[in-house]
């Protein structure tokens, strides 16, 4: 079906939807919550969950094979820039892990190489990350290397001309923490419940992404994401010694168990990997549009959330992949993750065990909320990345205009209920384009970026009307897939008339409203 055939099928509630998004913001509707990040909601009776009716299947585009294009070097290009190979051993007892990566990278740009420069997300956490060195492709120590803070800098013993490729191994041990709220990340930590690995090695910096010839990895800071990682293939072997009884593993990708508690995983075309692993998992599965979905989950009660947060990812998916383009993995991998909220990966989505706890059988609550917003992420940041410390809206708020557009898809008759939940509650003046730099605390900042954020979207929506506000979207994944967006990238999408029409709108919400000069914003939208 042609993207924009969808307009008159989806949008159920449009004149409700435009009206609330005027509401008035003025004052609070409640007062401001404890800093925690979330508030629970209470929980009404119980109703019996229905599955979703099934849908025609749109047809998938997997990222193209392209025929192998050999370099100068000998390097095959039609690849990603980038692979990384893991060979981790995890001690389930000492909680452990003993990592060897070896990283390749192609040299894509005019200037030769002399040096590889890391973000090291795991140095957020004190005493979680042994570095022991550096090595290439001889097995020798390469000298020389240097942290500075979470930015680690290798010397390469040789130059790395244009179409070469620079191959270097690092060795290092996680000695993975409790996560007990304070010194621990949910993403990269343990619990009684489940062992997780999220950004947990080193991801090669952005090269000439702020100034020629210079690599860039963000400033570390305690509100929100800042890495950007680039592109690039996996290949993970993972084996588990001391092992319990019944260890499952989630992960994206291409699975293999090749022995009891020994897997090797693929995953192409990814941001990231990310796995989790527990003794206490149940799974439920489900297929939509080609895709396999599942789900891991700890939580036992009835009704089952496990049933709630499958049919929200399978509806949520269906309808992303008509509004925002294809879903380009066989697989997307929920998990309940025993920390607060959610965290999105490629191929895989945490969402908090307390959404599933609390969870009470209707679609009103932050299990589906939540569930929908991380799916999201598959586009705002696996498919379309941005830098999120310094332009976090261009994910967080996108993500969060999901969820209303979930809501009005499948529970029109919860949109009003959505608005006053989720957004005015919440108000605030801060600017939309915020960093995450400005902000101490997490409150003001979901308030600014994501809250704030839903509000410019739909007065945007507004203002454009559906046809060109959701072509714009569709546009905007499709042009920049697989890339790292600016704002004047997602401006730029726009028709000049399109831009224009946008002014006051950007005046009103962003600190820098004047994004692009008129002559750039000359991509049309609409026939």
């Amino acid at each position: 079906m042609p993207h924009r055939a969808w307009l008159g099928l989806i949008i159920i509630c449009l004149t409700l939807a435009c009206s609330t998004g005027k509401a008035d913001q003025s004052a609070p509707r409640t007062a401001l919550p404890s800093p925690q990040l979330f508030t629970l909601a209470p929980l009404p009776s119980p109703t019996v969950l229905l599955a979703p009716d099934s849908d025609t299947p749109i047809p998938q585009t997997p990222f193209p094979t392209n025929t192998p294009i050999i370099s100068a070097c000998g390097v095959d290009t039609s690849v990603a820039q980038t692979h990384y190979d893991l060979r981790a051993t995890l001690d389930w007892t000492a909680k452990r892990v003993a990592v060897e990566q070896v990283i390749t990278y192609r040299n894509d740009h005019i200037d030769a190489l002399q040096e590889l420069v890391f973000h090291v997300e795991p140095r957020r956490l004190v005493g979680t990350m042994s570095f022991q060195g550096a090595f290439d492709t001889e097995g020798q120590r390469i000298e020389s290397t240097t942290f500075e803070g979470w930015r680690l800098t290798v010397p390469l013993i040789t130059t790395v001309e244009s179409g070469c490729e620079a191959v270097i191994t690092l060795r290092f041990d996680l000695q993975l923490q409790p996560n007990d709220g304070v010194n621990a990340v949910g993403w990269l930590a343990y619990t009684n419940n489940q062992l997780n690995l999220g950004h947990w090695f080193p991801t090669l910096g952005i090269y000439g992404y702020e100034a020629p010839g210079e690599w860039y990895t963000p400033q570390l800071h305690y509100v929100g994401e800042q890495s950007i990682p680039s592109i690039a293939d996996y290949a993970v072997h993972l084996e588990v010694q001391n092992a319990p009884d019944g260890l499952k593993i989630a992960a994206p990708g291409q699975i293999t168990e090749t022995d009891s508690n020994i897997w090797n995983i693929e995953l192409h075309r990814a941001r990231d990997f990310a796995l989790s692993l527990s003794t206490t998992f149940k799974e439920v599965s489900a297929t939509t549009n080609g895709i396999n979905i599942e789900l891991y989950y700890f939580t036992a009660s009835q009704p089952d959330p496990g049933a709630r947060a499958l049919v929200d990812a399978q509806q949520a998916l269906t309808l992303y992949n008509e509004l925002f383009g294809p879903y380009p993995y066989d697989r997307l991998v929920i998990v309940e993750g025993d920390f607060p909220d959610g965290m999105e990966f490629t191929g895989l989505v945490f969402v908090g065990e307390a959404w599933f706890r609390v969870w009470n059988g209707q679609p009103s609550q932050w299990l589906t909320i939540i569930t929908v917003h991380e799916v999201s992420h598959q586009w705002w940041y696996a498919q379309v990345a941005n830098n999120q410390a310094m332009t976090p809206y261009l994910d967080e708020s996108l993500a969060t205009y999901s969820e209303l557009l979930y809501y009005e898809q499948y529970y029109p008759d919860l949109i009003e209920w959505w608005w006053d939940f989720r957004v005015f509650k919440y108000p605030s003046e801060a600017p939309v384009d915020s960093t995450v730099y400005d902000y101490v605390g997490v409150r003001p900042y979901i308030n600014a970026v994501y809250l704030r954020g839903v509000m410019m979207l739909q007065s945007l929506r507004n203002e454009l009307g559906d046809s060109t506000f959701f072509a714009w979207l569709y546009d905007y994944v499709d042009q920049y897939q697989g890339q790292i967006a600016s704002p004047a990238d997602f401006w730029g999408v726009l028709s000049s008339n399109a831009y224009l029409m946008t002014t006051d709108i950007r005046q009103q919400f962003l600190r820098n409203g004047n994004i692009l000069p008129l002559e750039a914003a000359t991509v049309p939208t609409t026939p």
